[in-house]
């Protein structure tokens, strides 16, 4: 989704996905508003030495709109290589690590950070049914402050849910759906 908003900012652009395997289902990012047309896929790079290298040459080509590459860990020196090749094309880079201590744990150049957890869907209070929600957590941003939001995913695009007083976190919510504030851009 947010890939799919810096090509809309930029008004033109195609994405590029570098990945390790071939697990990409491209249909399936229609629904977040990126069209299968509008996405090139490099899949096999298994190797660290060769994402890097993808990354960094395509971070520096600016006919794309952005880039999102799926790593492992990226060291502070790599990490900084990218952030200079990013900002001397204008190009938004994507690292999506699994591992769960983040892309290079404390020592990354990127100017955000950030961590994503899936969280309980939401459905009219029945557990485990319904809209598929996260936690997202800034855990890093040059001139910013941390900061944590859950949001769910809803036909009308992503949303943010309010955070719940004390005095509802006590009470049972099931009878009513969670109420849904708009995603700013």
């Amino acid at each position: 989704v947010l890939s799919a908003r810096v090509l809309e900012t930029r008004g033109s652009g195609t994405l590029l996905w570098l990945q390790r395997g071939d697990d990409l289902y491209l249909p399936g990012l229609v629904r977040y508003g990126i069209a299968p047309g509008g996405v090139i896929t490099v899949a096999g790079l298994t190797k660290p030495a060769d994402m890097l290298w993808a990354l960094e040459e395509a971070l520096k080509c600016n006919a794309l709109g952005a880039v999102v590459a799926e790593v492992d860990q990226v060291g502070f020196t790599a990490s900084r290589r990218l952030q200079l090749a990013a900002e001397s094309a204008g190009i938004t880079g994507f690292l999506i690590s699994r591992d769960s201590n983040g892309v290079a744990g404390a020592t990354s150049a990127a100017v955000t950070r950030w961590r994503l957890t899936s969280a309980p869907s939401q459905a009219d209070g029945l557990p485990g049914v319904g809209a598929p929600c996260w936690q997202v957590e800034l855990l890093r941003a040059r001139g910013g402050r941390p900061a944590s939001w859950s949001v769910v995913w809803q036909e009308s695009g992503w949303h943010v849910l309010p955070p719940l007083a004390p005095a509802q976190q006590a009470e049972d919510t099931q009878d009513a759906a969670p109420a849904i504030l708009p995603l700013a851009s």
